[in-house]
């Protein structure tokens, strides 16, 4: 089995086990539950399965939130996961949170990692800003058990 594929079998189980732990990365306190973490993931885009979908209530309101892991930066991971989050949005009738972990730091500057636009006159006519958690940045306070 490749690398790469480990990794991702890896934080597919983690993120499985530790949801609660995940959740509070990204907003730490808020209230929520968890309607279901068994959902089917499998798009019609290429076939392609999700890296981790749950369905989670916040308040009133449900929403699919939706995990990605990537390992460094890269523009295409993020139109990528732009394109997955949309599919599960039209799959489920629901409103999609997509979630970028991103295992390295950018190797080049990059002020938001998870903007991502289309501008083929020179001004975004499409823009997307995905949430993102750095995970190398929180390394210490994870093995710290901080995090």
């Amino acid at each position: 089995m490749e690398q790469h594929q480990l990794k991702d079998k890896y934080f597919k189980e983690m993120i499985q086990r530790h949801l609660k732990d995940f959740m509070f990365l990204l907003h730490p306190g808020q209230e929520y539950e968890i309607i279901s973490a068994q959902l089917d993931k499998e798009l019609i885009v290429r076939r392609r399965e999700t890296d981790f979908v749950a369905k989670i209530r916040v308040g009133k309101r449900v929403y699919l939130f939706h995990f990605e892991f990537i390992s460094q930066y890269r523009r295409r991971l993020v139109r990528k996961a732009c394109g997955y989050g949309g599919a599960l949005a039209l799959k489920y009738d629901c409103d999609v949170v997509t979630v970028l972990f991103l295992l390295k730091p950018p190797s080049m500057k990059v002020q938001n990692p998870g903007y991502y636009n289309v501008s083929p006159f020179g001004a975004p006519l499409n823009e997307h800003n995905l949430a993102v958690i750095n995970l190398s940045e929180l390394r210490e306070a994870i093995l710290a058990g901080e995090k």
